[in-house]
């Protein structure tokens, strides 16, 4: 298992085929490690910004998965969310503890569920 540094180089990038738009870009909620899915050569484990809807939000975690899909293949990527309670008074206060907490037990699950996986922690403010 390699874990990899936040690739904020790829937000840019946006999906060039409309397949991909749709699988992962219509939907702010993915739950790839904690649903049962088969492991991926890649998997990113993302918390959305705040007052974001479901668990990677709309506006950056999407875009970002497809642009990742878009350069290593659909079926070669894993995408989790983390559900925490995005709101004001986290972002205000700093962060939430409950959502670094559970980011870093989605990290762990994914270090014992994939152990060949490599793994994106990602996510914005």
């Amino acid at each position: 298992m390699q874990l990899l540094y936040p690739i904020f180089f790829l937000i840019p990038l946006i999906a060039s085929t409309p397949i991909l738009r749709r699988q992962l870009a219509t939907s702010n909620t993915q739950n790839d490690l904690t649903n049962g899915s088969p492991c991926k050569p890649l998997t990113i484990i993302f918390a959305r910004g705040t007052v974001e809807e479901g668990n990677v939000g709309a506006r950056i975690g999407p875009p970002l998965f497809s642009a990742v899909a878009n350069i290593i293949g659909a079926g070669n990527l894993a995408v989790q969310g983390v559900d925490y309670p995005a709101g004001i008074f986290g972002f205000l206060g700093g962060g939430s503890a409950s959502g670094s907490t559970l980011m870093k037990k989605l990290v762990q699950q994914a270090i014992v569920q994939c152990p060949e996986t490599k793994i994106v922690m990602s996510g914005y403010r």
